[in-house]
């Protein structure tokens, strides 16, 4: 009895480790029952470039273009909306989501923008925009950001950037709240286009 349970045992043993080396990349079942591949990985800051790519102004709205490049050799996931912090001396400030802003963003009402996935050397990008006209307090005009922080839905991992507006000589205003517009494909101010 021990020898046959043993024997048994082996041949399983075997046949769940094959499967599990050749299926690791499948998670799942088809309808005719043979496996699919799975979709890609989130996205990790450690596999992406992040930077300010442009910098906008336009009826009392500032704004930077922030750019993700995939540089790793595989496909991964950009959902949602990055956190963005923005920073000066002694004040921290949390972006809020936005769909979109006066500068652009996600621009179909009534819809969620689709998961972005991320090709090796694709671009996907989000807008960090404010206000830069004061409406009570004029001294918020000369405590603009310095920096913004920037991580991943779901990540401990940042990565800070220079608040600087490219193009336009200065940086992100503090006058009104930060907003963070979600994640679209490629170096966009506006999508769908």
């Amino acid at each position: 009895m021990k020898g046959a349970a043993g024997g048994l045992f082996r041949p399983l043993a075997l046949a769940t480790l094959l499967s599990s080396l050749f299926l690791g990349g499948m998670s799942t079942v088809g309808p005719s029952g043979a496996a699919t591949p799975a979709g890609p990985a989130p996205c990790s800051l450690k596999n992406l470039s992040v930077y300010v790519a442009s910098g906008a102004a336009a009826g009392g709205s500032e704004g930077m273009l922030i750019a993700f490049r995939n540089n790793d050799r595989r496909a991964c996931l950009l959902q949602g909306h990055p956190r963005i912090v923005a920073k000066r001396p002694g004040v921290s400030t949390v972006a809020v989501p936005k769909e979109n802003t006066y500068l652009g963003g996600w621009v179909e009402q009534g819809t969620q923008p689709p998961p972005v996935e991320l090709q090796p050397h694709e671009l996907a990008s989000v807008i960090v925009g404010s206000g830069d006209e004061p409406f009570k307090d004029f001294s918020c005009v000369h405590h603009r950001y310095r920096s913004v922080v920037v991580s991943l839905p779901g990540s401990t991992v940042s990565k800070q950037l220079s608040a600087a507006l490219p193009r336009e000589a200065t940086t992100l205003p503090s006058c009104s709240a930060v907003q963070v517009t979600p994640f679209l494909r490629g170096l966009t101010w506006e999508a769908p286009t």
